[in-house]
């Protein structure tokens, strides 16, 4: 293998990583279920930019119920990324409410929060940065909208290692 492609390898499966790690987690919500706001143009099968062009990682989401989205972050070769959750608005952004579904068929109670976009006909991702809430008190939904709503054009609140955008993949 070319140093190129080790290079281009070692940069997708950072970009893998960089997904989870540091991500935000929260005990808490957004927002509660009846307020989600479903968008069909999230659904469907997604190539995120960059990274080996030739084993791209995908972002797959499907429509479970009109409310209800299910997501898998896949790269190959790795063990893919599988939550369920909803996406509700902080001053009219779009944030998804993600749980892991784990292979044991626990729910755990932490949330990912994470902002999701349509731009350009593009999905955009956007991780929160786990260490701009630690100093944070959050005691409730309300608290943790209050924060985000007051930060969503403060670049510290996103983790720049954990976003990335996603083209529809070809049929």
């Amino acid at each position: 293998m070319s140093s190129i492609w080790r290079y281009r390898y070692f940069i997708a499966i950072l970009a893998v990583a960089a997904t989870c790690i540091g991500c935000y987690t929260s005990q808490f919500a957004l927002d509660t279920e009846e307020h989600a706001k479903f968008d069909q143009a999230f659904v469907g099968d997604w190539q995120v930019e960059g990274g080996d062009q030739n084993n791209p990682q995908k972002l797959i989401i499907r429509n479970l119920d009109y409310k209800h989205y299910y997501v898998e972050l896949d790269h190959p070769g790795d063990k893919p990324m599988r939550m369920s959750g909803y996406i509700t608005k902080v001053k009219n952004v779009p944030f998804a409410n993600l749980h892991e579904l784990t292979t044991d068929g626990t729910i755990p109670d932490a949330f990912y929060i994470t902002r999701i976009e349509l731009l350009d006909g593009k999905v955009s991702v956007r991780q929160l940065d786990d260490k701009f809430f630690k100093d944070k008190k959050i005691e409730s939904s309300e608290d943790l909208r209050k924060i985000i709503g007051e930060n969503l054009e403060n670049p510290a609140m996103y983790d720049k290692d954990g976003s990335f955008t996603a083209v529809k993949a070809e049929s």
